[in-house]
């Protein structure tokens, strides 16, 4: 956090919020800790987006081999489509808890008392110590987003039986 920074909450005249001043505190705080937490997602930004694209590139070529009108009799192209679009998804959202990750132990100065050794450590190294609660958390969540994208896909298919 920027040293600068109030964590005193501001006076609220007459019990009212006022957005601008939270705003302008998130702000201030986002705009002190910039450069240190582009350093942090930037990384794993540009990882990601390499891992998408890779995955929509290759979905495209399995869905480019398959003749018009013949897509119901190629179940396993399909499925191969889907473990590719979902497994991108997944090693994205990892990415993205490694990064959240960094960017809470720099903000809770968790490495402040590791300063003392030899070791310098960067940002994702405590995140690295606690890979296996970040993978449990990506693996929560890629599971409820995958038991909604199936939940809305029965919505549709319920909707368009019932409709026509």
């Amino acid at each position: 956090m920027d040293p600068n920074y109030s964590i005193v909450q501001p006076v609220e005249l007459g019990g009212m919020v006022r957005p601008r001043l939270r705003l302008k505190d998130v702000y201030s705080l986002y705009t002190g800790q910039f450069r240190r937490w582009f350093g942090i997602t930037a990384p794993t930004s540009v990882l990601a987006s390499v891992v998408l694209l890779m995955a929509d590139q290759r979905v495209r070529a399995i869905y480019g081999r398959i003749p018009r009108g013949e897509l119901p009799f190629h179940w396993g192209e399909i499925a191969e489509a889907y473990v590719l679009r979902f497994g991108s998804y997944f090693i994205s959202l990892l990415l993205g808890c490694f990064a959240l990750a960094a960017i809470a132990t720099v903000v809770n100065r968790v490495d402040d008392d590791d300063n003392d050794g030899v070791w310098i450590s960067d940002n994702f190294q405590r995140a690295r110590e606690h890979f296996w609660p970040l993978l449990l958390a990506a693996v929560i969540t890629s599971g409820i987003f995958l038991a909604g994208m199936a939940a809305v896909e029965f919505i549709l298919f319920a909707l368009i039986r019932v409709v026509g």
